[in-house]
């Protein structure tokens, strides 16, 4: 009655598709090529959406083998019947929660610094460090500055002492000044004072692209599930002309949004962290923790509310459930 057609089957090479992505992502993850490494995230974002409907269609026949009701009945016997349009209504959260979960794992901790204090560094190019560490002993020697200057590697350092106070570590500092064109002294502080400014601008952006992707796909869920009913319009009025209560209907078209949500978004966020993990720096921190479960609030919140403002619709094309000729 809900389709009277029988849609073509989706082929189980969806599913193969997506776990041969992710048995290739730890391989892929350790180039050093740029572009590996997008094409290897690439691969299992094209692949949930691949594999989304054959999902979808397989929560549809459980749902349906297992309803008690008849909402949850007409919820399985729908996402069975078309779920390529089920998909369609959730695959936009579903999707950015693959970029939650991977996100969320990349968001940093509390930088903590282990940095030697009275220590002034300073770059120095290939085959001169020890002509470079000389200079810097002439000049902190006329600054009248008492210091042990090695060399390490690339790098000079100068060390004045742990006991050496700020206005020390200044008047070195200016000593050196120009030993090296392009390249200021900083103390090992400075450096981490950097990180800690670039992991909060990664905190920030994480959660604006978070929070845009949420917004867009909360949208295009609302959008869909409007133009889902108005599609169906002619089905709905058949089936008030049966005798349905409008409520049915209406718990029916909620079941077959948040079912196939919870689990393609589950899903899609749990394949989001595997593909994280490779990138994580040290250990899960709150801040991923708390953005990930936000994410989750947000994006069942917005479907609530999107299938919400689309009820009076439901109710609007079923106040005259006489069949018309579309």
């Amino acid at each position: 009655m809900a389709k009277r057609e029988t849609p073509p089957a989706m082929r189980f090479v969806r599913v193969l598709a997506l776990v041969a992505a992710l048995a290739a992502f730890p391989v892929l993850s350790q180039s050093t090529s740029v572009a590996v490494v997008v094409v290897a995230l690439a691969l299992p974002f094209l692949c949930i959406n691949l594999a989304g409907p054959w999902v979808v269609g397989l929560i549809g026949r459980i749902t349906a083998g297992r309803a008690r009701g008849p909402a949850r009945l007409l919820a399985g016997r729908r996402l069975v019947d078309d779920p390529r349009s089920a998909w369609r209504t959730v695959s936009g959260v579903a999707l950015t929660g693959f970029v939650a979960g991977f996100l969320g794992l990349l968001s940093p901790g509390v930088f903590t610094s282990d940095a030697v204090p009275g220590q002034l560094r300073v770059a120095v190019p290939a085959g001169q460090p020890s002509a470079v560490a000389e200079q810097a002993r002439d000049r902190l020697k006329a600054a009248q500055l008492t210091a042990t200057v090695k060399t390490e590697k690339k790098v000079v350092v100068i060390a004045l002492g742990t006991g050496a106070d700020t206005a020390t570590v200044d008047r070195a500092r200016t000593a050196l000044t120009g030993l090296v064109p392009g390249h200021l002294p900083t103390t090992e502080a400075d450096d981490d004072q950097a990180g800690v400014q670039i992991l909060a601008d990664i905190r920030s952006g994480t959660v604006v692209v978070l929070t845009v992707s949420f917004l867009v796909a909360i949208a295009s869920a609302g959008i869909t599930a409007a133009s889902s009913i108005l599609d169906r319009r002619q089905t709905y009025a058949l089936l008030r002309l049966a005798g349905t209560p409008l409520e049915v209907l209406d718990k029916a078209r909620s079941a077959e949004t948040l079912v196939p949500l919870t689990v393609m978004g589950g899903g899609a966020i749990a394949v989001g962290v595997f593909c994280g993990l490779p990138f994580m720096a040290g250990a899960v921190n709150v801040t991923g923790v708390v953005t990930l479960l936000v994410c989750v609030v947000m994006g069942f919140a917005g479907v609530i509310g999107a299938g919400a403002l689309s009820r009076p619709l439901l109710r609007s094309v079923t106040a005259d459930p006489a069949p018309r000729p579309d």
